[in-house]
């Protein structure tokens, strides 16, 4: 009996100190995307709450978000903002993120921050979102293309126009040098199934039309297709295009002269900026991902104690590029990889000294030695083996920051299927010669209102 009162007076107790603490025992937050590694702590701070990872919804337009954000369908009280398809301004001016603001330590990580990151989460001076991850998205010229040209001294194109005077140079350098093994354009721009006879022609009007709309985005301006200046510039990409067709190499060389960077290394690539002319800023263009809460979240409370340590503990190499006053990254695994791989040469080795092999093991092995030696040689000496986040990247990093333009979705957008059907038909009309460059610019200016 007395064991019984006992265990029946530590329930009491526990259930006390939860109704002082305003928590319930069956709390829950419902989160939609969100990676709840950096929640530890929280989970640690309150045992009681039950973080649910609920099917994941993918929402690729932001009318389908605001669909359910107006309904009871949307059952989330975290949920991810990506510019890549929802126009996440729209969605915080709208009223359906919880502020942010109260917290001293997102206020605090708001005020270290880059200055273009801040702007992604706020509007109005109010604080809506934290920023999780980014991935830019331009073109670069490649630096081991160009070391290998002997062009790494050569000026490099600062504006679109600029851009097609080059490869004008470039058609020149390639009729001249069949011999060259390096093409155009990597296998990041053009692969077997999309290399045709309009190809480039393609690759060029969509560069074009898709830096055109971006700078009217940056600059708040109305996207009207100005017939002054790009029918010019559409020509000139039809024809440029359909001569690279003729005389690049293609798909068939080990160096590509430009590619897509998707990454944040940032120092194997020099930017080759698309403006349509000199008085436009450089833009690079990058999608990111935030955090935000539900304005009708249940516990409002706990959810922001929760992106405060989701704020603080996000993935260390995105936090580096995120805060201005970051240090680079070093990479916490490697001794172990340099010693890793040192063991890897020492059993090469020892399969050397058998007596009995044969001529064709001992090249083979031989071989695999002396790659294994210079990549340790590499990793001794190379500072992206020992850092995450390189001195140098992180350098190149600072500067392109006022650079950086998340743009919400466009006008052609792929989440609306109608007008990038049309967007897409009318691009593929006027490469192959169907259309001219007026008739483009006037079914654009048509399909954009």
């Amino acid at each position: 009996m007395k064991k019984s009162r006992r265990w029946i007076a530590i329930v009491l107790s526990a259930g006390f100190l939860l109704w002082l603490s305003g928590a319930k025992a069956d709390e829950r937050i419902v989160c939609n995307g969100i990676d709840l590694a950096g929640a530890e702590g929280f989970g640690q701070m309150h045992a009681e709450v039950d973080l649910q990872q609920d099917q994941y919804t993918d929402y690729q337009t932001t009318a389908e978000l605001r669909a359910d954000l107006q309904s009871d369908a949307f059952a989330y009280d975290l949920f991810v903002l990506n510019n890549a398809c929802v126009d996440y301004t729209a969605v915080m001016d709208e009223g359906y993120c919880l502020d942010l603001s109260g917290s001293a330590i997102i206020q605090r990580a708001m005020e270290r921050m880059h200055p273009v990151f801040a702007r992604q989460c706020m509007l109005n001076g109010k604080i809506y979102a934290i920023p999780h991850t980014f991935q830019p998205n331009y073109l670069a010229f490649s630096c081991k293309a160009l070391e290998h040209l002997g062009m790494s001294d050569w000026p490099l194109p600062a504006s679109f126009p600029e851009f097609l005077d080059f490869l004008e140079q470039w058609l020149a350098y390639v009729k001249e040098n069949p011999e060259s093994d390096v093409t155009l354009l990597g296998k990041s721009l053009l692969d077997e199934t999309c290399y045709h006879a309009h190809c480039y022609s393609a690759f060029l009007v969509d560069q074009l039309l898709e830096n055109y709309m971006l700078q009217k985005q940056a600059a708040g301006e109305a996207l009207l297709f100005d017939e002054e200046e790009l029918i010019p510039l559409l020509n000139r990409c039809r024809q440029i295009g359909q001569e690279l067709y003729l005389h690049d190499h293609g798909l068939e060389d080990p160096y590509a002269l430009v590619e897509v960077i998707q990454t944040l290394m940032f120092e194997d690539y020099r930017f080759l900026s698309l403006r349509l002319n000199d008085s436009q800023p450089n833009l690079i263009p990058i999608y990111v991902h935030l955090y935000a809460v539900s304005a009708t979240a249940e516990n409002p409370a706990l959810c922001l104690e929760l992106m405060e340590a989701l704020c603080e503990n996000n993935w260390p190499m995105y936090n580096t590029y995120f805060y201005q006053d970051a240090q680079p990254l070093l990479n916490p695994d490697y001794d172990q990889e340099v010693a890793r791989m040192q063991g890897l040469i020492l059993d090469t080795q020892r399969q050397l000294d058998a007596p009995d092999l044969s001529a064709a093991e001992r090249e083979k092995l031989t071989m695999r030695l002396e790659a294994q030696q210079r990549n340790r040689q590499k990793m001794l000496t190379e500072e992206k083996y020992r850092y995450l986040v390189t001195p140098s990247s992180l350098e190149i990093h600072h500067a392109y920051t006022d650079d950086y333009f998340a743009a919400m979705p466009g006008a052609f957008h792929a989440g609306d299927a109608d007008r990038f059907r049309a967007y897409k038909q009318l691009k593929e009309c006027f490469v192959t010669g169907g259309i001219s460059a007026e008739t483009l610019v006037q079914e654009l200016h048509l399909a954009a209102e």
